[in-house]
């Protein structure tokens, strides 16, 4: 996953399960392979 921002990201709040938000690069349980990347191109994270 590749994210481009030009000033920012934020990430905020959190879902009815009290889980914050996230960007994620990630396998289920059992899977074989990687997840893959995450790059995020912003000026302030």
């Amino acid at each position: 996953m590749v994210v481009q921002a030009l000033e920012l990201v934020q990430l905020i709040g959190t879902s009815a399960n009290q889980i914050p938000s996230a960007l994620l690069a990630s396998t289920e349980s059992g899977a074989t392979g990687s997840a893959g990347n995450l790059r995020i191109n912003t000026r302030e994270l």
